[in-house]
């Protein structure tokens, strides 16, 4: 359940481990600092983690608008925790990361919400605005 006046919010941000993670990256790679090439591997490196991160950030802002919401069960929460952590452990541990991975984890985040609340990513967002920006214009249509 939720607590009244709780505003405790998913452990992922509050260990701030994936912003030491990327540091650490970034810190790791970044030996030779002067080096073009290195530079090149340091911004692949960060590439190849980019969509893990951006799953870390939305679980806390999606338990952030939960809480709000007071739709952010104690069940709920664990949950997102125990994803964002093992998303967090693949990007220290610099494992890799699928698109089957990803899939699991929509599904599983799918699952986890409440029926009666729409829950929008920003990729599902930007699918909206690409797939607008792709109609035809009709010329003498309002815009």
């Amino acid at each position: 359940g939720k607590d009244s006046g709780s505003t405790e919010r998913c452990a992922c941000v509050e260990n701030q481990s994936v912003e030491h993670a990327v540091d650490d990256i970034a810190e790791r790679a970044g030996k030779n600092h002067g080096d073009a090439s290195n530079k090149a591997k340091r911004i692949f490196l960060f590439k190849q983690y980019e969509r893990a991160i951006y799953y870390v950030l939305f679980l806390d802002d999606l338990c952030e608008v939960l809480d709000e919401k007071e739709y952010l069960t104690d069940e709920r929460k664990d949950y997102f925790t125990k994803i964002s952590s093992e998303i967090e452990e693949k990007i220290r541990d610099r494992k890799e990361l699928t698109d089957s991975l990803f899939e699991k984890l929509e599904i599983g985040i799918s699952s986890h919400l409440p029926r009666n609340i729409e829950i929008y990513t920003n990729e599902m967002i930007f699918a909206d605005i690409i797939e607008e920006l792709e109609k035809p214009l009709i010329i003498g249509e309002d815009v």
